[in-house]
């Protein structure tokens, strides 16, 4: 499976405010039902146009209010399986590309960007939902006994964060660990919060075994024929995190945000 998705990772927003934000909408968009069986899937945002190949409703929920895949429950079965195409035009030229942005400017874009994709999510599929708290596993990241593995570089506004995730592999470049704990969050089921203390930013390289169950970059477990084979004999993504950076996933507890699905439909037509 290939995924391709622009990952700017932004501080999440408290869930409460979004009623009260501004309504902000794309000038114009389209979806369709995804039928093709390929099973692949690209997220991609460019300057004044999202698209999405292949995504269900449940991962543009989750880009749209910035959660993990368990932080979402309840919803139909099609929920997670079935997949749509979205072609949607921002209303922005192209003048405001990412290359001439520092990183607060692309994440206020981001936000926006987020918030057009809820009133997509309200207006098309007719989502509704509420809130919920509870106490629940979590992981702490934080640095191994014999000190971290990881090559710290030098970030100015020129230089950008990237993510690049597959089964069994995470490249994340210029990332700080913050950045880096939410990246693996989505591959071990649970949130990640960052406990090292490690300042500024990182390149960090990881490969693992999947584990049974684990889900896969976008929280949705691929299809068996639709990634390259991982090795069986490899590590699991806890001695990885271990052996391959000098970092340690220590079990926690703490409160964590869910919504809960209420209802939603299957998109109307364009």
């Amino acid at each position: 499976m290939i995924y391709r998705a622009l990952l700017v990772l932004a501080c999440a927003m408290s869930l409460t405010a979004f009623g009260q934000e501004k309504k902000l909408e794309f000038e114009v968009a389209s979806i369709k039902p995804n039928n093709s069986g390929n099973n692949q899937i690209r997220i991609m945002n460019s300057p004044g146009r999202f698209n999405a190949q292949g995504a269900t409703a449940k991962m543009l929920i989750m880009q749209a209010y910035n959660l993990k895949d368990f932080q979402i429950t309840g919803g139909p079965a099609w929920l997670g399986s079935d997949r749509f195409d979205i072609d949607a035009k921002t209303g922005e030229g192209e003048e405001a590309g990412p290359q001439k942005m520092d990183r607060a400017q692309m994440t206020a874009k981001m936000e926006q960007l987020r918030a057009m994709m809820r009133s997509l999510l309200a207006d098309r599929f007719n989502l509704k939902f509420h809130e919920d708290s509870k106490e629940a596993p979590a992981y702490a990241l934080v640095t191994g006994k014999n000190g971290p593995k990881i090559k710290k570089v030098e970030a100015g506004p020129e230089v950008r964060s990237m993510v690049r995730m597959g089964m069994g592999q995470l490249t994340a470049n210029a990332t700080t660990m913050e950045q880096f704990a939410n990246q693996l969050s989505n591959h071990v089921g649970r949130p990640v919060v960052d406990k090292t203390g490690l300042e500024g930013n990182y390149d960090v390289e990881l490969k693992w075994t999947p584990e049974l169950g684990h889900g896969g970059p976008m929280g949705t477990p691929p299809p068996g024929d639709a990634h390259p084979p991982v090795d069986s004999n490899g590590p699991t993504i806890f001695t990885a995190v271990q052996e391959q950076l000098g970092l340690k996933l220590d079990g926690i507890k703490m409160p964590q945000k869910v919504i809960i699905i209420d209802s939603i439909e299957k998109p109307s037509a364009n």
